[in-house]
This record gives C-alpha cells, sequence and structure tokens, in this order.
C-alpha cells in the first residue's frame, strides 16, 4: 500500500492582482487566488492548520494538533478511487451497535505481531469455496463443552511425528466400509477390563513370528 505524500500549499502561476491576500496581525492568512490556471482558496493558520482548495478542485488540509469532529446525525462517504489510511499511532473503533464489512473483491490482513479475535457470543464462518490454514508454530485447540466434527467427503490426516488420543470417557469408532489398520512397528491393544472381539463373517489372525496369548477371564460378545 502506498503511503500518502503530503502536499505543499501554494499557487505557482498566482498573477498580480489575482490574487487576494489578507494577513492578520497574528500571522493567519486568508488567500483567493483567481489567477488563471491557478484558481485557489487557501485559509491559513498561525500555527500550521490550513485548508487549500486548488485549481482542479483537489482540497488539500493539514491540522498540527489534534483533530475533532462531532455529528448529531448520520454521516455518508463515498470514495469513487483509491482510499489508503497510515496512521503512526494506535488505532480504537467503537461501536455501541452492529458493524458490517462487504467486500466484493480480496480482503487480506496482515499483522507483523499477535492476532487476536475474542467474541462473548457465537462465532460463525462460513468458506464459498476451499480453505486452507497453516500454522508454523504449535496448534491448541480447546473446547469447554461439546465438539462436533462433519466432513461429507473424504478426510485425510498425515502425522509428521508421534499421535496421542485420550479419552477420559467412552470412545466409539463405527465405519461403514472395510477399516484396516497397517503399522511399521509394534501393535499394542491392553484393556483394563473387559474385551470382545466380534465378526459377522471370518477372522482371520496371521503371524510371521511366535504369538501368545493368555488371559485369566475371555469375554466375547
Amino acid at each position: 500500500m502506498a503511503k500518502y505524500k503530503e502536499q505543499k500549499p501554494g499557487g505557482g502561476s498566482s498573477k498580480y492582482l489575482g490574487n487576494h491576500v489578507i494577513t492578520t496581525e497574528a500571522g493567519h492568512k486568508i488567500e483567493i487566488d483567481n489567477s488563471p490556471n491557478d484558481r485557489r482558496i487557501h485559509v491559513y493558520h498561525a500555527s500550521g492548520t490550513y485548508i487549500e482548495i486548488k485549481d482542479d478542485g483537489a482540497r488539500i488540509a493539514k491540522v498540527v494538533a489534534q483533530d475533532q469532529e462531532f455529528l448529531e446525525a448520520g454521516k455518508d462517504q463515498k470514495i469513487t478511487g483509491q482510499f489508503n489510511l497510515t496512521v503512526d499511532g494506535d488505532v480504537f473503533i467503537h461501536v455501541t451497535g452492529s458493524m458490517k464489512q462487504e467486500v466484493k473483491g480480496d480482503y487480506e490482513i496482515v499483522t507483523h505481531g499477535d492476532f487476536r479475535v475474542i467474541s462473548s457470543g457465537n462465532n460463525l464462518q462460513e468458506t464459498g469455496g476451499d480453505q486452507r490454514v497453516q500454522v508454523n508454530g504449535k496448534t491448541s485447540h480447546r473446547t469447554g463443552g461439546e465438539r462436533e466434527h462433519i466432513t461429507g467427503s473424504n478426510m485425510v490426516e498425515t502425522v509428521g511425528g508421534n499421535r496421542s488420543v485420550t479419552t477420559s470417557g467412552d470412545s466409539t469408532n463405527m465405519t461403514a466400509g472395510s477399516t484396516g489398520i497397517v503399522s511399521g512397528g509394534d501393535v499394542s491393544i491392553v484393556s483394563a477390563d473387559n474385551m470382545g472381539i466380534g465378526a459377522g463373517g471370518e477372522l482371520g489372525i496371521g503371524v510371521s513370528g511366535n504369538m501368545t496369548a493368555s488371559a485369566t477371564k475371555i469375554f466375547l460378545n
């Protein structure tokens, strides 16, 4: 985004008798310039604050101290061209009602510090196309209530390191199709209580090495 460069006031081709100037003892100045191709209106305060309207209708305003504006009714603002805003300090926007932003093109937010969003109500996000989230650091997701994950098509999960899932309550995995478990290393299944293995068809267990099974109690559904 290009930064706005401040323009200096003053005409470049003012003609004698065409520029009417009023200067006060305190240093205030009012210029009404009727020179051809350099028609201007310039109001200058001794502090350095000024407003100028140039020949082509361009307006330049500079306020050297705090600028305040109070509107008792609504305000409509339309900008036909590009709009650039540069703030060297902090920005705070306080809205007592609802706030809506509509962008017909792309919308991009770039922050060089932390990014935080706080919502006291529900948070709803809807994307008409694809969504991609890339996190170069650690990701933490904590939900105080229930969590539901629904995928209308295929789901692929790839973990480059170890994977650990801890459930304080019951855990149920249901698959309408086939299920395959492939491990390049050892597989351990440990139950502190009863364990049941059932198959509606054939059940086959094959090992290329030794197999040992021992139990003090066997429970089959």
